[in-house]
């Protein structure tokens, strides 16, 4: 049964977020109260990513206190900077207060993002089957929640840090740990565990963040007046490839998070171009530079494919000038334009190559191809990609705005990285085996989900220049009929993208569902199922906290450590454990000699043996349910301590302290 308390906490979680965010942005001197209102939730989650780097360098336990702390530090430098360069506000973002409309319009879309948040809390929990502790039945998940538990027990999030865990050893790789810190932030609120916390950070990016980050990109690029905030807010979850096609597949909650700031790289890029009196060439440069390094940051992958995608923009640009130049005779100005950009654009692809080849970490998948390139093409022209559910109103919005963006030179560079990113991803999904693409492709394993994220990304901002073109059509029109003196011509649009916001959602519902309950519920993709998160509760009454507990990964014991802070040896499928020995133990333990158990056991500290009875098989990695931890009835140097459905728990009693 429902209950209002069931959502209490994440709704705090995100007023909190929001209120720090929005007294930074009126620290740092901007007065657009509504423009501030949807600037709030990308601001903190932004000095979220921030408080990480700054555990690189300086050994702080992360927690909110830090993130306070940056917030307020972004807010002191932006405002002495504008004080020193002698501006009351930024460019576009200036003004004269706020009169009443303007206060009246700051509270209404302060209202709308407050639904869309609430709106994702329960798509989240409906997939969840009415339970926030319903893990996502995805192999990255395992990962992803026991690294969450990680920083809040540790107080580390540096990305330099966050994967340690899982090995006997320090790696010290780089690995995005916003989410993860998030995650912990939402923890340290509430006393839940990091499977609740975890689902709801990825409903609060999908419902609060990816809106937020939607109004603030549209109105650098057309302006708040149409589309109006509240209306481009709704629109936004009319979108499935983000945000929920990453909360779903992999689960790739980090790869989400980064592409959901991408939009405002994308109207940095349109600024800069054609600057405006919104924003300035010199706000829209350090938006573009700024908005890519957090992007980076968030998750190297999703800013390298954005990456590509400008210098793909940054060639035709070249070409164009080029071509310019020709026309006009002159070839040696031609010539020595062109020259550099070719040198850059080879060194650029050569480096790609060599360092895609010589890292492990990269490397093509096979993934199969059961689309057409027409069939991903047509996808697209109703906004529907990878054969997920058709999105008309957002659809024809996109393409409305790719016809403006064409034939208006301002909006050019828009409609061609549109172009390029939809291609981009058509190319991902349906090619295979083609060594020019592969040097690029392996960066991002090959997989459409990230490339189609960034698609969305980029069509989104689209859709507000079409929005904008369709509105202004609309009014025109409407006002010839008397209803709508009644209702103001504003109620349309609303209307019509409330619709698109429920049919994105209304598509999300069954594509999260099948990760999370209806997974769940089946013998070869159960992860966790709730009665075994019962039985783990058990065994954190047995198990002392500290103790480790030898596992097999793949029969979901690994999310131990998530829901009970109990510590397994080996915390992901496929990975190496966290002690020395774990992997051998776990495959030899019952073929032991029994004088050998005792001292392999003890080398690694493991006093305990975890069987939770059948083997996960829905992810990249598949392992045969360890049959060595079903430890056979009378076997030596162990005992019984619980048996509670597939769980299993035993103590190593034989082997002295």
């Amino acid at each position: 049964m429902w209950t209002v308390g069931q959502f209490l906490w994440p709704l705090v979680f995100v007023v909190v977020l929001w209120g720090l965010g929005f007294a930074t942005a009126t620290l740092a001197g901007l007065r657009n109260r509504r423009f501030n209102v949807a600037l709030a939730i990308p601001l903190s989650v932004a000095a979220v990513a921030m408080s990480t780097l700054v555990h690189v360098v300086v050994p702080l336990s992360f927690g909110w206190p830090t993130v306070v702390v940056v917030l307020a530090g972004a807010a002191s430098v932006t405002r002495l900077v504008r004080r020193f360069r002698g501006h009351a506000d930024s460019p576009g973002l200036r003004g004269r207060g706020d009169s009443s409309s303007e206060g009246g319009s700051a509270v209404a879309l302060l209202v709308v993002l407050g639904m869309c948040s609430l709106t994702a809390l329960v798509v989240v929990f409906l997939a969840c089957g009415g339970s926030w502790e319903l893990v996502s039945q995805t192999w990255d998940a395992m990962f992803d929640a026991n690294a969450t538990r990680y920083v809040y027990e540790t107080g580390l999030a540096s990305p330099l840090q966050i994967s340690d865990f899982v090995h006997p050893q320090p790696v010290h790789t780089y690995y995005p740990s916003t989410f993860h810190a998030m995650g912990a932030l939402y923890m340290q609120l509430t006393g839940s565990d990091a499977v609740v916390a975890t689902n709801v950070v990825a409903a609060v990016l999908a419902g609060a963040l990816w809106p937020s980050v939607a109004v603030v990109a549209a109105w650098i690029v057309v302006g708040p007046a149409r589309p109006r905030p509240t209306t481009m807010a709704l629109l936004s979850g009319g979108f499935w490839a983000l945000p929920w096609a990453p909360l779903g597949w992999g689960v790739l909650w980090a790869t989400a998070l980064a592409a959901m700031f991408v939009p405002l790289v994308v109207a940095g890029v349109v600024a800069l171009m054609s600057p405006t009196q919104r924003l300035g060439r010199r706000g829209a440069g350090a938006l573009v530079v700024g908005g890519l390094a957090l992007v980076a940051v968030l998750h190297p992958r999703i800013g390298l494919i954005f990456f590509l995608l400008l210098v793909g923009l940054g060639c035709w640009w070249v070409a164009g000038r080029v071509v310019q130049l020709v026309r006009t005779g002159e070839w040696l100005r031609a010539l020595a334009f062109a020259a550099p950009s070719c040198v850059v654009l080879a060194v650029l692809i050569q480096f790609l190559r060599r360092f895609g080849r010589s890292s492990s970490q990269f490397g093509v998948r096979v993934w199969p191809v059961d689309r057409s390139p027409l069939l991903e093409v047509q996808g697209y022209a109703w906004n529907g990609p990878a054969g997920s559910a058709a999105q008309p109103i957002t659809a024809l919005a996109i393409l409305v705005g790719l016809t403006v963006g064409l034939r208006r030179r301002e909006m050019r560079p828009l409609a061609f990285l549109a172009l390029g990113a939809v291609l981009l991803d058509v190319l991902t999904a349906t090619v295979r085996g083609v060594w020019a693409f592969d040097i690029v492709a392996r960066f991002w394993y090959n997989d459409r989900t990230r490339t189609m994220a960034v698609a969305a990304a980029v069509l989104v901002v689209l859709a507000a220049v079409g929005w904008r073109a369709m509105s202004s059509w609309w009014a025109e029109r409407i006002q010839a009929f008397g209803i709508a003196r009644r209702m103001g011509a504003a109620a349309y649009p609303t209307i019509v993208a409330t619709l698109a916001l429920v049919m994105g959602t209304t598509a999300a519902v069954p594509y999260l569902s099948e990760r999370y309950v209806v997974a769940a519920n089946h013998p070869t993709s159960s992860l966790v199922t709730l009665e075994e998160v019962e039985a783990f509760r058990r065994v954190a009454e047995i198990v002392p906290e500290g103790e480790l507990i030898l596992n097999n990964s793949n029969d979901g014991s690994a999310l131990l450590y998530a829901y009970v802070n109990r510590k397994p040896a080996l915390l992901v499928a496929g990975l190496e454990g966290s002690t020395p020995n774990a992997t051998y133990l776990r495959d030899e333990l019952v073929r032991l000699e029994l004088s050998s158990i005792c001292r392999w056991t003890r080398s690694d500290g493991i006093r305990w043996v975890i069987n939770n009875g059948r083997a996960y098989s829905g992810g990249i990695i598949e392992e045969a349910a360890s049959p060595n931890l079903m430890i056979p009835p009378g076997f030596p140097l162990t005992t019984e301590r619980l048996r509670m459905g597939h769980t299993v728990l035993y103590e190593l009693t034989g082997c002295p302290s």
